[in-house]
């Protein structure tokens, strides 16, 4: 951009050759501003972001997931659709991540089923040539519910429990749909950007907890969290069973470990100065 907010020329060629590159940069901005709190709501506002970049009807998968030693699929901890023609699809497909896409038998042989896989972003043909998918299990079985081509992104990150993979996966309905150049050059411009809106919101502000917690003894780690909320002293004493005056002590030494001096900066340390999850009583 130039200084006045238009499109400066270099801008304009990168446009010319990239016709979906203003799309691919509002998804961008559209992804890091997500604000659902849980992980399957942000996988879906994702894919539902991904979904408006094709003028092609498709359906866009998006997987949290473990690759597990001695097993032929991967371990789906989350997974979250968008643009898919009925819930019959979609339980299908939801069925088919949850047993760790065990019909895909040409992962294995791209390498996405080793322990620590590459990053990989690109159209299905990267994978597996046409004369392999021809002969594919996972071709006959997406055919039978009216999927054909896909682009895909493997994208690698370290998770708060490890390894972790987040698979985004963009599948065409009609038979003569082809992901290349379009979907699959989209899927790698927002490649990085899903990846790290992905972690912010949810892996970094793990760790980060993680690692105030254990500046506090057990009692002080079970009150500090409703801290962060906006539960009075008094309620959190009842949530917990405990006296107003023994919450307050905690809450006091909670405030001294982490140099805070107040409910205000607790709450901002905890929440990395963005909006936390409430804890409710049961």
């Amino acid at each position: 951009m130039d200084r006045k907010g238009g499109i400066a020329l270099e801008d304009r060629a990168s446009i010319a050759a990239f016709p979906y590159l203003e799309r691919c940069c509002d998804a961008a901005t559209t992804i890091a501003r997500i604000g659902a709190r849980t992980r399957p709501a942000w996988l879906r506002r994702m894919c539902e972001t991904i979904e408006t970049l094709s003028t092609d009807p498709i359906g866009v998968m998006a997987l949290d997931v473990r690759v597990v030693g001695g097993q032929t699929g991967w371990q789906t901890l989350e997974a979250s659709f968008a643009g898919l023609p009925d819930l019959r699809v979609e339980r299908r497909l939801y069925d088919d991540a949850w047993e760790g896409l065990a019909s895909d038998d040409i992962a294995g042989p791209a390498g996405q089923r080793r322990m620590r896989p590459e990053r990989f972003v690109g159209a299905r043909r990267a994978m597996a040539p046409d004369e392999v998918w021809a002969r594919s299990m996972y071709r006959s079985v997406r055919e039978r519910h009216g999927l054909h081509d896909f682009a895909r992104a493997v994208l690698p990150f370290e998770g708060e429990d490890g390894p972790r993979l987040l698979v985004v996966q963009v599948d065409g309905f009609e038979s003569a749909w082809d992901p290349e150049p379009a979907t699959a050059r989209c899927l790698a411009a927002l490649s990085r950007h899903m990846v790290d809106a992905y972690r912010r919101v949810f892996v970094v502000p793990v760790r980060h907890r993680r690692d105030l917690l254990e500046r506090l003894t057990d009692a002080q780690r079970e009150v500090a969290p409703f801290l962060a909320t906006s539960m009075t002293e008094t309620e959190i004493a009842e949530a917990l069973n405990r006296s107003k005056h023994t919450i307050h002590d905690h809450a006091k030494s909670i405030y001294r470990a982490w140099g805070v001096n107040s409910r205000l900066t607790l709450r901002d340390l905890w929440n990395l100065h963005g909006p936390g999850e409430e804890l409710v009583r049961e």
